[in-house]
């Protein structure tokens, strides 16, 4: 459905409104790069299952040659439906005029990325469930470092991962990079901020003038405080503070705002 109502506002946008106001129709996908635990072909094919399951699932029909979902979530899917004793797979199949549709709505990718894991091959999670379906066991290193949210590890070679997986996988569509950002307890003094960002700019650098990435934009997650999901207040992402105690909402510049502006006036990462 997210996908059928996607292709139908890009094409009502391409047939009416694109002539004359000549704007730009994307999509925004979270994904989280996975890299294999160990050096074995099943645990490299579990990180590019559970990469399918979760981003793939969506990126696939719009920005594959092909179309349509990817195959290995097509195969396992059907497999574990009818394993599950069902008439049909849990996973609708479109028409080959909805993949004609969806294929190639978009003119560029959103990204939403924060940080990584590893992946081997298992099962766990409910039955049924996404996680299951994928086969495959996530996990991440001790030593990574731990954002204010517990699932925001610091990991940047990751960031320069799924670049360069939407890379070769996509034929190296433009890509916005919608979200990035690190949480934290609220101080001004943000250093891990910075040098989150500091770290992950510098291996999105490499993604765009090493390995050619077509990376059009950056914005940063977030600007100021906002109710975090079921964190509510108590995880703050943003640049500028943000006093909720107080009904007028006072906002204060945090240290990572001198960060950015250094950033923007020379056009360079500053020194951290």
């Amino acid at each position: 459905t997210l996908l059928r109502a996607h292709a139908k506002a890009y094409r009502l946008y391409d047939s009416t409104f694109r002539a004359t106001q000549k704007g730009k129709i994307g999509i925004t996908l979270n994904a989280t790069f996975k890299k294999a635990l160990n050096n074995v072909t099943e645990d490299e094919l579990a990180a590019v299952r559970s990469m399918e399951f979760e981003s793939g699932i969506f990126a696939h029909p719009i920005f594959s040659k092909e179309g349509d979902y990817p195959r290995i979530v097509r195969e396992r899917v059907d497999y574990n439906s009818k394993r599950e004793g069902r008439s049909t797979s849990r996973l609708p199949k479109f028409t080959q005029e909805d993949i004609d549709e969806i294929k190639g709505s978009s003119d560029f990718f959103g990204l939403n990325h924060y940080s990584s894991r590893y992946a081997t091959s298992g099962l766990v999670g409910s039955d049924p469930s996404m996680e299951r379906d994928s086969g495959s066991l996530l996990s991440y290193d001790p030593a990574w470092k731990t954002a204010k949210s517990s699932w925001l590890k610091v990991v940047p070679w990751g960031f320069r991962g799924i670049l360069n997986r939407i890379r070769t996988e996509y034929n190296n569509p433009p890509v916005f990079v919608t979200e990035n950002g690190y949480s934290s307890d609220g101080a001004l003094d943000d250093d891990d901020r910075i040098q989150y960002f500091q770290d992950y700019l510098e291996e999105m650098l490499k993604a765009l003038h090493e390995d050619g990435c077509n990376i059009i934009g950056y914005t940063v997650w977030s600007i100021m405080d906002n109710f975090e999901w079921l964190a509510g207040y108590s995880e703050r992402f943003g640049i500028h503070n943000i006093d909720f105690s107080d009904p007028k909402r006072p906002r204060k510049k945090r240290k990572s705002v001198e960060y950015f502006k250094k950033l923007m006036k020379t056009r360079e990462l500053p020194d951290v």
